[in-house]
């Protein structure tokens, strides 16, 4: 699994271009994603907004997202945004705006499954042993350092049995000239559905490092809802048996 370092953001982020289209109108709603065989159902957190992939500009920014997943060897299956920020965005209030997105890993242009050998408790705790701790003393005192963010920091900010959450501080070149490079803080979570592991990030821009217990608050609860929302997969088999519904289909 690749950790969400400052080359996988940049590639991610393009400074500037990813302002949402003035008057597009902003809709909240789950997405059902087919992925493996399966559909997953991808709740999209409170306070976030799906993107218009009919907007010009979101569709650039989708497009920069799904780039960037897949510089880090994932496949990015959907995006949003904050939706105040989104708003204030559009009024050319904001030059960034807090967003996340669902990633699976892609393995020869498949969806990665865990090999039945693998418990996914065990895949977790593998995963989260690998990354180490969140230095959180260090990550503190690079956000209040007049020199700014030096080198990325990045660890686990906490493990349960069902998910890891990594976390990391980076930052982005500054978007307009003699301004201080852009704070970057993104929580990063694994989970698996079935076997299939499931990747959100969540990003934020902001100084306070306070951001980054938000960040996990708002991290555990996607974790919640996406199990609670896929507690009964569906194959593809036993959707087609059933009454079709219009679904957003994308993957494998």
């Amino acid at each position: 699994m690749a950790r969400l370092s400052r080359n996988g953001i940049v590639a991610m982020i393009a400074a500037g271009a990813f302002l949402a289209a003035p008057g597009q109108v902003l809709t909240a709603g789950p997405a059902q994603i087919l992925v493996a065989g399966h559909w997953l159902n991808l709740p999209i957190p409170a306070g976030y907004c799906s993107l218009d992939p009919q907007s010009p500009v979101d569709a650039e920014f989708m497009d920069l997202q799904a780039r960037g997943a897949l510089s880090l060897g994932r496949h990015l299956l959907l995006v949003f945004a904050n939706c105040d920020e989104l708003i204030a965005a559009h009024h050319s209030k904001r030059q960034v705006f807090s967003y996340g997105s669902y990633d699976v890993t892609i393995v020869e242009h498949e969806a990665y499954e865990l090999p039945e050998a693998l418990l996914p408790a065990e895949f977790i705790s593998a995963l989260s042993r690998k990354h180490g701790s969140f230095d959180r003393a260090a990550a503190d005192t690079a956000l209040h350092a007049k020199a700014g963010i030096g080198d990325d920091i990045s660890g686990t900010y906490a493990s349960e049995p069902d998910a890891t959450y990594l976390a990391t501080l980076t930052s982005l070149p500054a978007v307009k000239p003699r301004r201080a490079a852009l704070p970057v803080l993104a929580m990063t979570v694994t989970t698996t559905i079935g076997r299939v592991p499931i990747v959100t990030s969540i990003v934020s821009f902001e100084t306070d490092f306070g951001k980054f217990d938000e960040l996990f608050a708002q991290a555990k609860s996607v974790v919640g809802a996406l199990h609670a929302a896929n507690s009964v997969p569906q194959s593809v088999a036993t959707r087609r048996a059933r009454p079709a519904r219009r679904t957003k289909a994308v993957g494998y």
